[in-house]
């Protein structure tokens, strides 16, 4: 897989991206399926947020380690400089322009927006742009409701 993005330079970077298997736990119980870029053979950054694990998330540089097809998670080295902001969502308010025009505002600001399983909404953000995140999704979720 290829991802491109666009720096605050404006410049686009393109890079390869893999997908592992990485583990939260040493007996292999707690694992998720993530896309990741591998920085070496023991150090990648997170390409998107862990469902199920709220210790990393997009964009952070964590240390594995690989026994036979598994990653194990070891440590986080760098966190993002993105905060993580999260919210379950119903139908109305996830088919809705105004989280439309919420999402492309995250982006334009050097955010990411990514939804799983249909409603729920993972935000990755700059830490200035958090309260005013969390206003404007308070009225869209009073909005819809």
């Amino acid at each position: 897989m290829r991802t491109c993005e666009v720096g605050q330079s404006g410049v686009r970077t393109i890079k390869k991206s893999d997908q592992i298997q990485l583990c939260f736990d040493d007996k292999g119980g707690e694992v998720e399926v993530l896309d990741v870029v591998f920085i070496d053979e023991d150090t990648v950054a997170l390409e998107e947020n862990p469902i199920f694990n709220d210790q990393v998330s997009y964009g952070d540089i964590v240390r594995v380690k690989k026994v036979k097809e598994v990653y194990y998670y070891i440590e986080t080295i760098k966190k993002s400089e993105l905060i993580k902001l999260s919210w379950l969502l119903s139908k109305e308010v996830s088919e809705s322009q105004e989280l439309e025009n919420l999402k492309d505002k995250v982006t334009k600001n050097a955010g990411r927006c990514e939804r799983v399983f249909g409603g729920l909404l993972l935000l990755n953000i700059p830490k200035k742009f958090e309260q005013e995140i969390i206003r404007e999704m308070k009225i869209i979720l009073n909005t819809e409701g």
